[in-house]
């Protein structure tokens, strides 16, 4: 008895304006003539994700359908690395000209932006953007110190059990 026949997927996309087709084919046969030069076979997952769209508006909508573990890490991210800025741009305001970052300015932009490569990374590998989160949680806490560092350090860090403890 033969091994039944399994279909083989492929993705076809327009080059006038980026929409993606699928079609599903059994094995062994082949895709239209028109069409062999664009096709590719791909996985489930890539033949499953339908979205097209790219900007602005699409990452506020990602942003509603994620994970609810996430929302820490993406919060203290922001969080310190905005604050960061905003204490610099306050700082040249008050002396009326250029000054040099501090050291806790530097550590809040830096690590704020860690925070958010740990949500980034989250999304592929909810242990390994957990394990970057939590260390960018654990410097901002230990390095970067004050009122600042230590709420957004603590809410990487929250964001990073929650998601270790999730994925387990």
């Amino acid at each position: 008895m033969g091994r039944p026949a399994v279909p083989a997927i492929y993705i076809f996309r327009d080059e006038w304006t980026d929409n993606r087709f699928f079609s599903i084919r059994p094995e062994g046969e082949d895709a239209p003539r028109s069409l062999r030069g664009r096709a590719q076979e791909v996985s489930n997952e890539m033949a499953t994700d339908t979205r097209t769209s790219t900007g602005f508006a699409s990452s506020w909508r990602e942003l509603a359908r994620m994970p609810t573990y996430r929302v820490p890490i993406v919060l203290g991210g922001v969080l310190a690395a905005l604050l960061g800025v905003l204490t610099y741009a306050f700082e040249i305001v008050k002396a009326s000209a250029i000054v040099a970052l501090t050291a806790e300015m530097v550590y809040l932009i830096l690590f704020g932006v860690f925070g958010l490569i740990g949500y980034r990374v989250s999304k592929h590998s909810v242990q390994n953007g957990s394990l970057v989160a939590a260390i960018a949680g654990l410097a901002l806490v230990a390095i970067a110190g004050g009122t600042i560092g230590l709420l957004t350090g603590f809410l990487l860090l929250a964001g990073a059990v929650w998601g270790l403890a999730t994925s387990r």
